[in-house]
């Protein structure tokens, strides 16, 4: 899901409904806003689910579409790879 968590409005529901549809060993690759990762308590919500994913990638902060002059290097985005248990 790359560019979407923008968009998603309840994380929690997201994550526990890919746990009921990824496979033991699929991987979960998103990114998301770092602005809306700390509004959302983003640290918190992957924790939670610890037990179903591990935490492969939690990037650094990265610039969000470096060449746009909208954006530039305003937003940073954040990439994760989950695996499931």
């Amino acid at each position: 899901m790359i560019g979407s968590m923008t968009y998603c409005k309840k994380p929690n529901v997201l994550l526990s409904l890919i746990t009921n549809y990824l496979k033991k060993n699929g991987i979960f690759i998103f990114t998301h806003r770092i602005d809306l990762w700390e509004k959302q308590g983003f640290d918190s919500i992957i924790t939670k689910y610890n037990k179903f994913f591990t935490l492969m990638l939690k990037s650094r902060p990265i610039n969000y579409l470096p060449n746009n002059s909208s954006f530039s290097n305003k937003i940073k985005i954040r990439i994760v790879i989950l695996k499931k248990n």
